[in-house]
């Protein structure tokens, strides 16, 4: 059963090409197709929270944007006047978990239809999958959905992506910074895929926000101490305050001793001023561990994501080289399991269009 899910990997990459799986939606890109009629749905499964993308959009674009979370009377007031205001003014309005108001989404149908935004408008709603959503609404907006990207590669590629504008700011230190940070967090979500028997004990939310949150952390201490200057020597990083806060950052969402004591090592191995030494190993591995690249632009770093495996070994995690076989068995059976449910409704289908 372990091989189950590689094999339809293959399948799926034969029949729809290689680059499915390599795809980096642009939120920007769609904001500039879509009308100001049209709202921008984020569905994402439960646990994970796509509206940052939003949020790091607006810093980008450094346009007004009214956030407002449901979940309260408060929350369906607050939301009508955002609307209207924004819809006047062109300015855009981020409404969040709107998955605990499908009546508020029912009215707000009816309501897209009858306004006339200033062509700036925009409107996006952030809610997780859920048979509540008014299925009219979603034909109406542009859906988009979201998951956490699965394994390293795809991780890497994902939060690197989402500080191009950043990485080439002084000094060129930074962007290797970013690399380490990147590394970590795509090591940090994938053990969760081990939870709880392996990886972590819990399944903690980690997501992109600590991505974010760390990274603006390593602009902040590195600013303060580089200056105007377009390098700094690696042992002058303030390498004790970085591993401290970025420990903190991801470690608020831990209740767990020894996971909070796992992630502590995993950011005092990754964040090391000896990560700028040539050949050195961010893991150790029988097949030689991985070593950093010797690049020093965002080019450099992002081929060299591209290079690593897209199943990385266990290895990389800090995990046995058995922890994967584990981990496929209940993937495959859980993905057979989903094949048999979806082969049974369409046959059930089927047979309703011949009674009919």
């Amino acid at each position: 059963m372990d091989r189950f899910v590689p094999a339809a990997e293959r399948f799926v990459s034969q029949v729809f090409g290689s680059g499915i799986f390599d795809v980096v939606e642009d939120l920007k890109e769609t904001v500039t197709q879509v009308s100001a009629t049209l709202p921008i749905s984020l569905v994402s499964s439960p646990g994970f929270d796509a509206s940052y993308k939003v949020d790091n959009l607006v810093k980008r674009m450094r346009v007004k944007c009214t956030n407002i979370a449901m979940g309260s009377n408060e929350g369906l007031a607050s939301a009508d006047k955002a609307i209207s205001n924004a819809a006047q003014t062109g300015s855009w309005v981020l409404v969040k978990n709107v998955h605990l108001a499908p009546t508020w989404l029912q009215s707000l149908e009816k309501r897209m239809e009858s306004l006339n935004p200033h062509s700036d408008f925009r409107l996006f709603l952030s809610m997780e999958s859920s048979p509540k959503i008014p299925v009219n609404l979603l034909r109406a907006s542009r859906v988009l959905m979201y998951e956490q990207p699965a394994g390293v590669r795809a991780n890497m590629k994902d939060s690197m992506s989402s500080l191009s504008t950043r990485a080439t700011k002084s000094p060129v230190e930074r962007t290797r910074l970013y690399l380490l940070l990147s590394f970590l967090h795509a090591v940090v979500q994938e053990r969760l895929r081990y939870a709880p028997n392996l990886g972590w004990k819990g399944f903690w939310e980690f997501n992109d926000s600590d991505y974010e949150c760390s990274a603006f952390i390593v602009d902040t201490w590195v600013d303060s101490v580089t200056g105007n200057r377009t390098n700094i020597a690696p042992q002058n990083i303030p390498w004790e305050m970085l591993r401290y806060m970025v420990t903190e950052t991801y470690g608020g969402k831990i209740d767990d001793e020894g996971d909070f004591r796992l992630l502590s090592q995993l950011v005092t191995s990754f964040l090391t001023p000896a990560a700028y030494e040539v050949d050195h190993k961010l893991v150790d591995g029988p097949d030689g561990g991985l070593v950093v690249p010797s690049g020093t632009s965002l080019q450099d770093f992002n081929a060299w994501i591209h290079r690593l495996p897209e199943r990385e070994p266990p290895t990389y995690l800090g995990l046995p080289a058995n922890a994967e076989k584990l981990l496929l068995g209940g993937l495959g059976r859980s993905l057979v399991g989903n094949l048999r449910k979806v082969t049974e409704l369409l046959d059930e289908g089927e047979q309703l269009v011949t009674e009919i």
